[in-house]
């Protein structure tokens, strides 16, 4: 996504897991609610997408708890 000036970044959920390595349950422990919920641009049909600032998004990858709960969600992956 492109950063507007008006506007800060946002991300979605599925870049969320697919580029930061987040799961599911990572996601709702560490950011909970959305900060906004938009219809999704490419299937009309699909469910709305989930967009969290990506200032938040950082600033919870840089909590010990969040790093011990990521390193715990790869373990169980293997």
């Amino acid at each position: 996504m492109t950063e507007r000036a008006d506007r800060p970044e946002r991300i979605t959920v599925g870049r969320l897991k697919s580029e930061r390595g987040w799961t599911d349950a990572l996601v709702r422990d560490f950011l909970g609610e959305p900060d906004a919920i938009v219809d999704n641009p490419h299937y009309r049909k699909a469910a709305p997408m989930r967009l969290y600032l990506l200032a938040r998004v950082v600033e919870a990858e840089g909590a010990d708890a969040y790093k011990a709960a990521r390193e715990g969600a790869l373990k169980r992956s293997m």
